[in-house]
């Protein structure tokens, strides 16, 4: 689009059956991305390739077009289109899981995927099973930009 957006805060702190969500304060700029976890980990892919574009089409659809936009109108349908994706509303993810409680799972990644550990287990050093490699805690939107720009 040829322009600076304003960054978002992410977080990773959504439960329940919502994959993702993009907030603003009423009147201002700034924005928040939350991101559910427990989907996340068990559906890594296509929640980089759907659900993190999805939440940033907003942000950008917003900047782009001012906060009086519908949500899924005509303008976040075309920036989707631009970032190449599919137009979806809704995800498809079982939602099983996903009705942990905040705080009984640390957030935790590898060199191949997000994970979600137990409190239990998430004080001792770990190696995913899949690659081999040490897992690491998943602090701020710094690790998570890293994470879905490296996968």
């Amino acid at each position: 689009y040829d322009r600076q957006f304003v960054p978002s805060e992410v977080r990773l702190d959504l439960h329940g059956e919502t994959a993702g969500q993009a907030t603003w304060i009423k009147g201002q700029r700034e924005s928040v991305i939350r991101f559910n976890p427990v989907l996340l980990s068990e559906n890594w892919t296509s929640f980089k390739d759907r659900t993190v574009p999805h939440e940033v089409a907003h942000v950008v659809t917003r900047d782009l077009y001012g906060e009086e936009v519908r949500a899924h109108g005509a303008e976040w349908q075309s920036v989707m289109r631009d970032f190449g994706c599919e137009v979806t509303r809704c995800h498809g993810y079982s939602v099983a899981n996903a009705s942990t409680t905040r705080g009984s799972r640390a957030v935790m990644y590898c060199t191949c995927r997000i994970h979600l550990v137990s409190q239990a287990k998430a004080g001792k050093p770990l190696r995913c099973a899949r690659c081999g490699s040490a897992l690491a805690y998943v602090i701020g939107e710094v690790d998570l930009v890293e994470r879905v720009g490296d996968a």
